[in-house]
């Protein structure tokens, strides 16, 4: 962060050129530049305080609050932390581009200081103006920042690494598979909740087996809607939260043994391309 300030020498520095021939100036450097007394105007002082390097933030974490916004705060190494309210004009996720703040439309952090702030140890600091410039690969995300801050201090950091939410590729653990009894369960069929630790995700699978099937065989399941076996039926869904959303499930789920554990593996899209890449890999929890 650079610090400014200015002192101007008026009337006593302008008496003496003007009965100077030349004004000399010897930088720290040894540069020397010689100007025509005639030709200078006003001497200013400016002492530059060193810049310190740009920040590098190891960590984030935030939510989605709608398909238009979402919340982050990254740390670095040192704790100082950088609070970011983004809008992305329904994106859905984080598109790449360049975010103004202060903005009103388009790609933009709102300013409010509730929201979006700088904070090191004690101090808190405001935003300015700005940019925060965004690049990604698959899971992986690019993050700089370039922001003056309420104290006129310039901030310059960046991210680089995942996003735990409003990413455009999303891997998802599941942890929990559970076989839900129903009340009259098709010749066959396999009713299987799934969810992740935090419940951000809750899954349906209707598989429709062969009937006296016990447990779910190895292979790939594709969906038929007259859930002809084997197969998963169109009651195949995924319920998101924050934000809310269903998700269809028709495309191939992969069964797979991992010694005495079971992967499930699909991928599922939502009507803003925002991809889900979920795994169960553990026990399940069959009706007895």
């Amino acid at each position: 962060m650079k610090h400014l300030f200015t002192v101007s020498l008026l009337c006593g520095a302008m008496a003496t050129l003007a009965n100077a021939q030349s004004v000399t100036v010897i930088t720290k450097d040894g540069k020397v530049t010689i100007f025509d007394a005639k030709e200078v105007k006003e001497i200013t002082f400016e002492e530059k305080a060193p810049v310190e390097e740009p920040v590098r933030f190891i960590e984030v974490e935030g939510s989605a609050y709608s398909v238009s916004n979402a919340g982050f705060t990254f740390r670095s190494a040192d704790g100082s932390e950088l609070t970011l309210d983004i809008y992305t004009e329904a994106a859905g996720y984080l598109k790449a581009g360049e975010y103004a703040v202060g903005g009103s439309e388009g790609l933009y952090i709102d300013k409010n200081e509730k929201y979006t702030y700088y904070k090191v140890g004690d101090t808190t600091l405001e935003l300015k103006s700005g940019k925060m410039t965004v690049d990604y690969t698959g899971v992986d995300y690019s993050l700089g920042f370039d922001f003056i801050l309420s104290d006129e201090s310039i901030l310059k950091g960046s991210y680089e690494g995942s996003l735990p939410a409003y990413a455009q590729y999303n891997n998802v653990a599941l942890s929990a598979c559970n076989q839900f009894d129903l009340d009259s369960p098709a010749p066959g069929e396999f009713y299987m909740k799934l969810n992740d630790t935090n419940w951000k995700y809750e899954v349906v699978l209707d598989f429709f087996l062969e009937p006296g099937s016990k447990v779910i065989p190895t292979g790939v399941y594709n969906l038929n809607e007259n859930e002809e076996a084997p197969c998963y039926g169109p009651y195949s869904q995924v319920d998101k939260y924050s934000p809310n959303a269903t998700i269809k499930i028709n495309t191939p789920v992969t069964v797979e043994d991992n010694d005495e554990n079971t992967v499930i593996k699909f991928e599922v899209a939502d009507e803003n391309g925002v991809v889900y890449n979920f795994t169960f890999d553990g026990l399940i929890n069959y009706i007895e």
